[in-house]
């Protein structure tokens, strides 16, 4: 009884080993698995599958409350740009950042996405507001 378990045993071993992905064989066990179990023949790259990307419409899939951003601006004399882009940068924000955000007016400064307290002019320790 035990050489009956003893043989499956080893059959279950040798079933086990050779059945492991050659790339999970460490390489200094490598040389010895392809001998004992022979190298696995090349196998070539399977054939191209065309592929087609289908067209977007664009309109369906941006922001609806940013589309008025996509126009051209005159902001406290900074020209920006129209802006064919799905999300566009915030104009208000474009002119602030060329001009500095002590050189634009407030009205300019409420319209940016900048935090309140970083653009709300009041007293701080360089007395530049």
């Amino acid at each position: 009884m035990r050489t009956v378990f003893l043989i499956a045993a080893l059959v279950c071993a040798v079933a086990a080993t050779a059945t492991v992905p050659v790339a999970l064989v460490p390489s200094w066990a490598e040389s010895s698995y392809f001998r004992l179990f022979g190298e696995p023949s090349y196998l070539p790259a399977p054939p191209a599958v065309a592929s087609s990307v289908p067209a977007v419409d664009m309109g369906a899939i941006c922001p609806p409350h940013l589309r008025s951003w996509k126009q051209a601006f005159d902001i406290d004399g900074v020209a920006v740009a129209a802006s064919p882009d799905c999300v566009p940068d915030n104009p208000w924000e474009v002119a602030a950042s060329v001009l500095g955000t002590n050189n634009v007016s407030d009205q300019t400064l409420m319209q940016t996405l900048f935090g309140q307290d970083t653009v709300e002019k009041s007293d701080d320790r360089d007395g530049d507001g």
